[in-house]
């Protein structure tokens, strides 16, 4: 499963980066709301990935 950990980091990054640009060339919500939505999906899909890909404790 961590062999796959670069695969789901291209995963949040890309999500991250669509939540962007629907608030920026989208017009959804503003441009400060585009990067708090961008930044907090990157922050907490890195973390998320890195927790579920870690191997368990062996010990």
């Amino acid at each position: 499963m961590r062999k796959r950990r670069t695969e789901w980091m291209g995963v949040t990054g890309a999500l991250g980066v669509a939540v962007f640009l629907l608030g920026l060339l989208g017009g959804l919500y503003s441009l400060g709301l585009a990067i708090a939505l961008s930044v907090s999906i990157w922050a907490v899909g890195a973390t998320l990935v890195i927790a579920l890909t870690d191997p368990p404790d062996r010990g």
